[in-house]
């Protein structure tokens, strides 16, 4: 048996010296964004609901909405949105929602809103928030709207007096009188109102142009702290806009509230800052 030279074992050609420079930096100069590319898609599940006993039409369209919400003076920064059509179903209905992990900060907060419109018209939108992927939270929502003002049945016709004594929550607040002038009402003849709800401390209503949300607490001596954490973005002829920034100013004045029969007033100190009547039991 011939054992070959080791001089065979070395007479692979080689790189010149300049050449394999040239590829060890194209390597280290591989962008970034190949890798992100390849990163795995996150996806949010759950369900969009509301506990009004009413069905759904059709042609309802739902939007689901990952947001950052890590600002707390800021606005919301929109990540991603899914719309998708009722298309017969009812409530609960559930979601999908894909996300790019890469986009995801884990020392942010983000949160899902949801809205359910019919022809363009907000009929039911979350209140309050539901924090998803950082900190303790998941990927999971079970996201519960509230009807926006109009699109549930009241419980007693307008003009009409409600049974019972009137209470601060659960009751159509309608706006009667705002810093002392008479409440002007819309084109669209929304009527200006407000309506505390006590199970989850959210307050709804319009101010006669947009829909406006919030939160509020409440003391058992008629102290009351609100404030108004969103609203819808139509824009109204005056003297609708200045009436609506007038009673955002009042609400985020006030201190404390009284009851008189069906009358409520909204004050701060002694001072009375809004007027409303009771209309009906929510």
């Amino acid at each position: 048996m011939t054992i070959p030279s080791r001089q065979a074992f070395v007479t692979r050609p080689r790189l010149p010296a300049s050449l394999g420079l040239i590829v060890l930096l194209l390597l280290l100069a591989t962008p970034r964004k190949t890798l992100a590319a390849d990163s795995p898609a996150g996806m949010i599940t759950g369900t969009v609901s509301y506990l009004q006993r009413m069905a759904l039409p059709p042609d309802a369209l739902i939007t689901v909405s990952l947001l950052d919400v890590t600002a707390a003076d800021g606005p919301a920064r929109l990540i991603v949105e899914q719309r998708f059509p009722a298309a017969g179903r009812q409530v609960p209905i559930p979601f999908r929602l894909p996300y790019d992990a890469a986009s995801i900060d884990s020392s942010h907060r983000y949160s899902l809103r949801a809205t359910i419109t019919n022809h363009g018209r907000l009929s039911f939108t979350t209140t309050s928030a539901y924090p998803v992927l950082t900190g303790s939270s998941g990927r999971t929502a079970e996201l519960v709207l509230q009807a926006v003002s109009g699109t549930a049945k009241p419980a007693a016709a307008a003009g009409t007096r409600p049974s019972g004594p009137a209470t601060l929550e659960n009751t159509h607040w309608k706006l009667l009188e705002l810093g002392g002038a008479a409440v002007v009402a819309g084109d669209n003849k929304r009527e200006p109102h407000l309506i505390f709800r006590a199970a989850q401390h959210h307050v709804a209503g319009t101010s006669g142009c947009n829909r406006l949300f919030g939160s509020y607490e409440a003391g058992a001596d008629q102290s009351l702290k609100m404030k108004m954490g969103g609203m819808t973005m139509m824009a109204c002829a005056e003297p609708l806009m200045t009436q609506e920034k007038n009673l955002l100013d009042a609400l985020a004045a006030v201190t404390n509230y009284r009851i008189d029969g069906e009358k409520l007033e909204l004050r701060k100190g002694d001072q009375v800052l809004v007027r409303f009547e009771a209309r009906g039991r929510k």
